[in-house]
């Protein structure tokens, strides 16, 4: 095989994993400053061809490095490196250049920066020196600035520290303390590895020192920890370490020199603290205590790097000063205290990792003698023998640290255990415990003189070592006389913490003779075997159970406190204190008492007071501290029982008989306690109680112990099963059968069938197959052929014996489904019936998944062959599982994962801690864990599917509530239906039934987990399931109230998945979907509803679900077209079916009439969910369009009254933003069979379609949809955009509440602009600008496409009220490249004839042409279009913005003039003939396919209807207003388009690339995106302006000379008229200079005669006099233009504007104008060719007395019509013509 072939089995091999990212902490720990540790040696000189370091490592760099800022800074370098003197001579520019750029912002550029300074340092060496403070200040800033967060830089920041240290070591070394000055906020960082990395990069400083400045050195570290210790010490003690660490795991020469100066107790004195302050706080002995704890520090670092042997001159000097100090010690507390501190560093150098780096032992014991003869007491605390444990929990005083480490026992103590330890194994240095053979008698003497409160901390330690035995062996009886003072004391907290470790102690240590093991307790044995006898024999004790003044507070806050505190049990109540005494003192009692008989006594003593305890303490069971109580008095009796169980095989029969009788009693009084059970168990599984074990199977300790069967706890079942089989198992019924244990095949074998029956084998005969009464009792009479014992508790005891695995869990699987058959052919004793049952439940627990599968199939066998009693238990689990599920509290339980750091944490924590680990035994994490309630209700679900549909049918009374609270939950895990009411609550109250699942009877509630009540005698104490739950047995967390019918709605845990929901939703709908007659289901209407919701649901399979589930009710319109609807359902198939779907009526097998209805409600829910979002494709990448168009598209071939369904599903999420109006009922309409709908409608549905938009105002409420989420708000705005253009026509009976939505969130969106504008504080929330501008395109829409299919009349008010705030800024938003929203609106008002009269404050739904009072009172309408007109001549206004505007204006003057045209009766009679004739044409476009004949034609008649009714001059009120301002837009924009606007431009600034994909920004003032297109639009209006008389008002000579002086000097070849400015710009072309033309010909033959004028503009003169020369002024402009002019049109618009000029206001100019047009005729039947005729006919008259009588104004225009046709080649006429006039004229002159 190659080997690039793949993997053997034909699979390509897998890609290795060549990079990993790594977290913060990954990349700190790769960290490391390591100049100090090369190996390689350094050069002296720089390379050949580089002057000094520093030139030699820039020109590297410059060809690794491009990045700006080392470049710059390069190129400032290149000149001052170029020699070494040049480079001292420049060292402030050179390092400022450097320094200067160590920045976050040059990130890029650091890594050749940090390099460059070392070297600079390397050069300069001590001339350096003076920039070094500056160099630590500018990398401290780089570290607070964000260097922290990236530990590469920081390594480089550190390494050119260190480097720089390097190069100065010795000037730096003669001033140690300086350097450390400088270095104080490097050191003391807040991060830990800040703080390491500065240590490493001083730590070299410290090894070259001087001793006298090493000395001093490390004596200012030690006061600077002395004066912060808490946050300096550790720094402190890293930073000497660091300079200790040498190369490998070694430690650095001068390492004991250090080592010597932090042992000096003198080493810091008060003089030695600088600051006063501080001076009088401390004391010498705590500066002593702060230079221990800075030398603990430094030894915790140095052993952590250290080898052994390197810590050998470490050890040696700490062993050599502490006795020192021992023989210089007097006794007094001080020398104490000295030589305390001395001894912890020897016993935390020993302890380390159990005397790791100890080389030698022999000095430490020796010490260790010495340290305990001096510190430990020689007389020893009598016992006391007769503490009640009623001492309070205060405990013993809580050292501090340093108190601690001035304290020689605990130190003493210390160090010994740390030898112990080392001993305890025969490895590395120590020689085991033979090795302290002399020693430990006297150690022992020592041991058993301990304090009580000490005695718990020396022997934790020791027994949690490996080999604590050999401890134990040793040092038994000390540490029994030590840890027995300690329990028999006063002190309950030493008692509390001792007395489990005394237990330990007697189980570790051997019996060797008949003696008790407490009797060798030194000092206190006989003592202590009396307290345990008394503490079992005096029931007094327990009186604490039944009234303990604190027992109230215990539960609320003893465990609070307790951890508080930081001791284990020191807060314990003392009831609890109690009961934690009596189980370690019913531990003792082996180890107290010899003879058993007595044992067994003593237990059955206490099991009979306990019991009539619990007789007591019963009356407060109800109670969570009844309960408690009680679980304690259970674990203390089962503890005794299994003592008396090993006591009683050495007692007579009768003892054994009444024991068992006790036991017995214990599990009737608590069937569900794990103690209990167990120890009866065990007790009965001796065999030496014949008498009960050859008896029948009791039946009521069967009914009481069947629910354990059930238990989550794995190790409850095993010891229920263990218990029973102790039995004769009941017979099989219906004769013999080889069902036994040996005639199962495969299950004979399986491991843990013998383990069941643990009695001694009697014979090699009879095998593998156990031997006892048990095994009696199953085959006692197989040769007869006599009826056999049921073999079923057996093989379910095997099951539970082991712990899951693949080989145990195919055998298990045999076994369950041998338990499915037995129940199928009847061989199951009627009595185990509903215990087998219970024993699938638990089955189910077991974390195996090969067991659920056919547990679920025996479940299933029992529903169909023992329904009686198998339905209440699998229908209370199945509540049980539900609501554990839905409310998330049961998770299930993962199997304890024993530790170390546990064992330490937990084991040795005390009694009260024990006693509480005992409680919490027995449960599912102490037995392998157990599953969580999904996969219990995943299966119970599937045993439920397979059973009878009989038996589902008569009990859905009982299931349905169920199912109908799991659909409900839906509510809550699905944001958009979140207010759609749930599934259960519908017809419940209609037919008279409750929602909640009713209570269950006791039968069903023995599947809840067994708890513990202390009944006595029998009927269980299992908690009810489905009481309580009756919606899916939620918590209160997992349950609502419906705020309209009160029921309890189960909700969904907040952990809980949709995917898991949906999973067991779609396993509830295969339970429904099985059944033959829905309809005679409880509640079926509920049911068919729940399932129709499921419809909507995003994953496919879940709606092939629920359209099985209906197609069980037999819905016709579902049954009918099931297959069609199944491939609707898959998104695979879907658009191909959406192509193939026959909606529209007349398609070919089209849908049935009767079904339309129906079905179009199924198909809005089906497909609702795949168009939710605008996003996503149907068919994966690459398919046309999204899946929301397409599936609109669909729905377009609907009828519009059948689109209901789908707008119902749209504003279903918002229905909270309806309000009913008054005297409208919200009541929910019934389901019927007459009904077609699965889902009813809420109650403003019916009105969709039907009421208009003054309705719908009222019913939207503001508050409630102003509180819906941002995006619902968004989301809706998107819907009906898409609904609007994929919908089309379709949705216009819809638009009344689509409006009425919108309007009310623009009401929303613009009011915080309404209030900043009347100076209040700024109210705007997230999503209004977005929310407006979605509100306005909507509404653009809307008023574009139908104008007339609403009633408009309420929404103007509220909509311009809404909009008056937006209208200013309607200037400054015209700027961006989109249209603003509100531009558009008003676009959409003009286009509109029945709608534009709004803008002139004129509606046309009164009165036509009166004006509105709200809209006259305000003119907001027409202050609308005065923002329209400055927008239009804004200086920044976009292309798309002055589009729109124009299109406003156009439109108002297209609707005057349609005005005028049909103010000619002719002109309406055609109109009203075109729209009759649209009744009998079909529109066929495919846009308005939808649209019937008749419909457009009303609609067309209707539009020219009111198209007819306003006047001209009403249309003119509109605009007039607004011209003046308007001429001013029109000509900036004419003036843009040119390129010459009035104002001087300024120059645009070069635009910088800033990369690749850099934008581009446009300077300010550019006139942005103006062509020509727009220009000529411009002139055009200025052209219908012009020739409507400019709006009147008596300013038309103003305009004219405004536009004239704007427009004349953009024409080629035109000069400027007076008092305008000469523009140099480029000419326009000649359509262009023909529309310019137009507009002045069309704006002079408007005007007044001079004399009935207004006055000039400009105010240089007045009266007619101005006028005239004004219009002379424009004459002469235009003179040039036939010459520069040459075509047809531009000539022909020059003629008509001289003779708009001489018709109007200038009449002599009529025969000048009458010639010129002759000159420039040309022909009307040929294109493009001159009139000759005319022409020749007007030079003819071209005389010279003609040329004499015209003025030079005149005649200038004809001159240069003459010099054009003289300058033309082509023609000889013309030119002849034209010269001979041109010779007159020379005459004439």
């Amino acid at each position: 095989m190659s080997s690039d072939s793949g993997s053997d089995d034909g699979r390509p091999a897998k890609r290795p994993r060549r990079f990993a990212f790594k977290n913060l902490q990954q990349r700190i720990s790769e960290v490391d400053v390591d100049v100090y540790r090369r190996a390689a040696g350094e050069r002296q000189t720089p390379l050949p061809g580089a002057a000094c370091f520093t030139a030699e490592a820039l020109a590297a760099w410059r060809e690794l490095n491009t990045a700006a800022d080392f470049s710059e800074a390069a190129g400032e370098l290149h000149n001052w490196v170029q020699s070494l003197p040049l480079l001292v001579h420049h060292a402030d520019d050179v390092v400022g250049a450097l320094l200067g750029r160590l920045r976050m912002e040059a990130a890029l550029s650091l890594e050749p920066l940090l390099a460059l300074v070392p070297a600079v340092a390397r050069d300069l060496r001590d001339d350096f020196l003076p920039f070094l403070p500056r160099l630590i200040d500018t990398l401290t800033s780089l570290v607070s600035s964000g260097g922290h967060k990236q530990p590469e830089l920081m390594q480089l920041a550190f390494s050119c520290l260190s480097a720089v240290f390097k190069h100065l070591q010795r000037a730096l070394a003669a001033d140690v303390r300086g350097v450390l000055s400088l270095t104080v906020r490097l050191r003391y960082h807040d991060l830990e590895y800040i703080r390491a990395l500065a240590a490493q990069s001083l730590g070299l400083l410290f090894r070259h020192a001087p001793s006298k400045q090493l000395h001093a050195a490390v004596k200012s570290v030690a006061a600077e920890a002395a004066l912060r210790p808490a946050a300096r010490t550790e720094a402190a003690g890293q930073l000497l370490a660091a300079a200790v660490r040498g190369v490998g795991r070694g430690l650095h020469s001068r390492a004991g020199a250090l080592w010597t100066l932090l042992l000096r107790p003198d080493l810091l004195r008060l003089d030695s603290i600088k600051s006063a302050k501080a001076q009088d706080a401390l004391t010498v002995e705590a500066l002593k205590d702060h230079t221990a704890a800075l030398a603990a520090t430094f030894l915790a670092a140095a052993t952590r790097h250290a080898q052994r042997d390197a810590c050998t001159v470490l050890l040696d000097a700490a062993v050599a000063e502490t006795n020192r100090r021992l023989d210089e010690s007097d006794g007094s507390d001080e020398a104490r205290a000295s030589t305390a501190r001395a001894a912890s560093l020897v016993a935390q150098l020993a302890s380390f990792h159990h005397g790791s780096r100890v080389d030698s032992w022999r000095p430490l014991v020796v010490l260790t003698g010495r340290l305990t003869a001096a510190a430990l007491p020689d007389d020893v605390e009598p016992a006391s023998g007769t503490s009640q444990g009623s001492g309070s929990f205060q405990g013993a005083p809580v050292m501090s640290q340093a108190v601690q480490r001035s304290d020689l026992m605990s130190q003493t103590l210390a160090l010994m255990q740390a030898v112990l330890l080392g001993h305890c194994q025969t490895v590395g240095t120590g020689g085991g415990m033979p090795a302290l053979q002399g020693v430990l008698p006297r150690w022992g003497e020592a041991v058993a003189r301990l304090p009580p409160h000490r005695a718990a901390s020396f022997a934790a330690p020791l027994l949690r070592a490996p080999a604590a035995f050999a401890v134990v062996n040793r040092l038994g009886g000390p540490l029994l006389g030590a840890l027995g003072r300690a329990v028999l004391s006063g002190n309950a907290a030493a008692a509390e913490a001792a007395l489990p470790l005394l237990v330990d102690v007697t189980k570790l240590l051997p019996q060797t003779d008949a003696q008790p093991l407490l009797l060798k307790a030194e000092g206190c044995g006989p003592e202590l075997v009396a307290e345990v006898q008394r503490s079992l024999v005096n029931v007094q004790l327990l009186s604490e159970f039944q009234a303990s003044p604190g027992t109230t507070s215990a539960l609320a806050a003893g465990e609070e406190v307790a951890a508080a505190e930081g001791v284990g049990g020191a807060a314990a109540e003392d009831w609890e204190w109690q009961a934690a005494r009596q189980l370690g003192m019913l531990r003792l009692l082996p180890s107290a008492v010899s003879d058993a008989g007595e044992v067994l006594r003593l237990c059955i003593s206490f099991m009979t007071a306990s019991r009539e305890l619990t007789s007591t303490a019963h009356v407060a069971a109800s109670s969570s501290i009844g309960a408690t109580v009680t679980e304690a008095v259970a674990l203390l009796r089962a503890e005794a029982l299994r003592l008396a169980a090993g006591a009683a095989l050495a007692t007579t029969p009768d003892e054994q008989l009444k024991l068992a009788q006790m036991a017995l009693d214990a599990v009737r009084n608590h069937p569900g306690d794990y103690h209990s059970v167990a120890a009866a168990a065990a007790l009965l599984e001796s065999g030496h109680v014949s008498s009960i074990s050859d008896n029948e199977l009791p039946e009521d300790l069967l009914e009481l112990l069947a629910p354990n069967l059930a238990a989550p706890s794995a190790g409850l079942r095993r010891e229920t099963l263990q218990l029973l089989c102790r039995w004769r198992q009941p017979r099989v019924p219906g004769g013999a059968l080889h069902n036994n244990v040996a005639a199962a095949p495969g299950i004979a074998a399986a491991p843990g069938v013998a383990a069941a029956y643990s009695g001694p084998r009697t014979s090699a005969a009879e095998g593998d197959l156990p031997n006892g009464d048990a095994t009696a009792a199953i085959l006692d009479a197989t040769a007869e052929g006599a009826p056999q014992r049921s073999d079923v508790l057996p093989l379910l005891l095997a099951l539970e014996q082991d712990d899951p695995s693949l080989g145990l869990g195919r055998l298990s699987a045999v076994t369950l489904r041998r338990m499915g058959s037995y129940l199928e052919y009847k061989r199951v004793p009627p009595a185990l019936e509903r215990p087998l049952v219970l024993a699938m439940l638990g089955a189910l627990h077991i974390r195996l998944s090969s067991l659920w599968a056919p547990a679920a199939e025996a479940l299933a066998a029992a529903l169909a062959h023992a329904p009686v009693v198998a339905w209440p238990v699998v229908r209370g689990a199945l509540a049980a599982a539900q609501g554990g599920f839905l409310s998330g509290a049961d998770r299930g339980a993962a199997p304890y994962g024993i530790n170390e750091d546990e064992v330490s944490s937990e084991q040795y924590q005390g009694a009260w801690w024990r006693l509480r680990r005992e409680l919490a035994a027995g449960g599912p994490a102490d037995h392998g864990g157990c599953t969580d309630a999904a996969v219990r209700l995943s299966h119970l679900l599937k045993a439920l599917s397979k059973a009878p549909p009989q038996l589902l049918d008569t009990r859905s009374r009982d299931w349905v509530p169920l199912f109908l609270a799991f659909t409900a939950a839906k509510s809550t895990s699905d944001g958009d239906t979140a207010s759609s009411p749930p599934a259960a609550t519908i017809q419940a109250e209609r037919d008279g039934a409750e929602l909640d699942v009713p209570d269950t009877d006791a039968a069903e509630a023995d599947v809840a987990e067994p708890g513990v009540q202390g009944r006595e005698g029998g009927g269980g104490d299992h908690p009810k399931v489905g009481a309580g739950t009756g919606s899916g047995g939620s918590s209160e967390e997992g349950s609502v109230m419906d705020a309209e019918t009160g029921t309890a709605v189960v909700t969904l845990a907040s952990h809980v998945g949709g995917q898991a929901w949906r999973a067991h939703l779609k396993e509830w709908l295969g339970v429904v979907g099985g059944l033959k007659g829905a309809k005679g289901l409880f509640l079926w209407r509920a049911v068919r509803r729940a399932a129709a919701l499921q419809l909507g649901d995003i994953e496919p399979a879940v709606q092939r679900a629920a359209l099985h589930c209906l197609k069980a009710f037999k819905v016709r319109y579902v049954t009918s077209y099931l297959e069609r609807l199944m491939k609707l359902a898959d998104n695979d198939s879907l658009r191909i079916q959406l192509a193939s779907f026959p909606l529209a009526p007349d398609a070919t097998e089209a849908v049935l009439p009767e079904h339309r209805s129906g079905l179009a409600e199924v198909l809005a829910r089906l497909l609702f969910p795949k168009l939710r979002k605008r996003t996503g494709r149907l068919g994966g990448r690459g398919a046309p369009g999204s899946a929301r168009a397409a599936i609109l598209n669909f729905f377009a071939a609907a009828p519009p009254a059948e689109l209901s369904p789908l707008l119902q599903l749209f504003l279903e999420p918002l229905q909270g933003a309806f309000v009913p109006p008054p005297g409208v009922a919200t009541a929910v309409p019934e389901l019927s069979d007459s009904n077609d709908r699965l889902v009813e409608e809420a109650w403003w549905g019916p009105a969709l379609g039907g009421e208009g938009l003054q309705w719908w105002l009222a019913v939207v409420d503001a508050p409630g949809l102003a509180a819906q989420p941002l995006r619902r708000r968004l989301g809706l705005l998107h819907a009906v955009e898409d609904l609007l253009k994929h919908l089309g026509h379709r949705l216009r009976t819809y638009l009344p509440v689509l409006l009425a939505l919108v309007l009310s969130l623009f009401e929303q969106a613009a009011a915080p602009i309404a209030a900043l504008a009347a100076g209040s504080e700024d109210q705007s929330q997230e999503g209004d600008r977005e929310l407006r501008s979605g509100c306005l395109a909507v509404m653009a829409v809307v008023l574009r496409r139908f104008p007339g299919a609403v009633e408009w009349r309420p929404f103007w008010p509220r909509f311009f009220a809404a909009a008056a705030p937006l209208m200013p800024r309607l200037v400054v938003e015209a700027s961006s490249d989109k249209a603003p929203p509100l531009l558009e609106v008003a676009a959409a008002l003009a286009a509109a004839p029945q709608l534009a009269p709004i803008l002139g404050d004129v509606t046309l739904c009164d009165e036509p042409g009166q004006p509105q009072p709200w809209a006259f009172q305000h003119h907001l309408g027409s202050r609308l279009l005065e923002s329209v007109v400055a927008a239009l001549a804004a200086p920044h206004c976009s292309a798309a913005s002055r589009d729109s505007s124009l299109s406003v204006v156009e439109s108002l003057l297209a609707h005057t003039a349609d005005a005028a045209d049909a103010a000619d009766p002719t002109a309406t009679t055609d109109a009203l003939q075109a729209a009759h004739e649209a009744d009998s044409v079909t529109d066929s476009s495919p846009k308005h396919k939808h649209v019937s004949a008749p419909e457009a034609g009303a609609q067309s008649l209707l539009a020219a209807a009111e198209s007819l009714v306003m006047s001209p001059e009403a249309w003119r009120t509109v605009l007039a207003p607004h011209v003046p301002r308007l001429l001013v837009a029109l000509r900036a924009v004419v003036l843009a388009a040119m390129g010459a606007a009035p104002a001087k431009q300024t120059k645009a600034p070069k635009i910088k690339r800033a990369g690749r994909g850099a934008q581009r920004t446009k300077p300010p003032g550019a006139q942005q995106g103006v062509g020509r297109k727009v220009a000529m639009r411009a002139l055009s209006v200025l052209e219908q302006l012009a020739a409507s008389g400019g709006g009147g008002g008596g300013g038309e000579w103003e305009a004219a000379e405004q536009l004239a002086a704007a427009l004349l000097p953009l024409l080629p070849g035109a000069v400027s008229a007076p008092g305008g400015q000469r523009r140099k710009v480029k000419g326009l072309d000649e359509p262009a200079a023909a529309r310019v033309l137009a507009v002045l010909g069309a704006l002079w033959r408007q005007l007044p005669p001079p004399s009935l004028g207004t006055g000039p503009a400009s105010g240089a003169d007045t009266g007619a006099a101005y006028r005239q020369q004004l219009l002379k002024s424009y004459v002469a402009a235009l003179a040039p233009l036939p010459g520069a002019l040459a075509g047809r049109e531009a000539r022909a618009a020059l003629s008509a504007a001289l003779a708009a000029l001489a018709a109007g206001p200038l009449p002599e100019l009529s025969e000048s104008a009458q010639l010129l047009a002759g000159l420039v005729a040309t022909s009307d039947t040929t294109l493009g060719e001159a009139d000759y005729d005319a022409r020749l006919e007007a030079y003819g008259k071209l005389q010279e007395a003609k040329w004499a009588q015209l003025p030079g104004w005149q005649s200038a225009s004809l001159v240069h019509a003459a010099l054009a046709d003289l300058r033309n080649p082509d023609d000889i006429a013309l030119r002849h013509a034209a010269a001979q006039a041109l010779e007159r004229l020379g005459d004439a002159l």
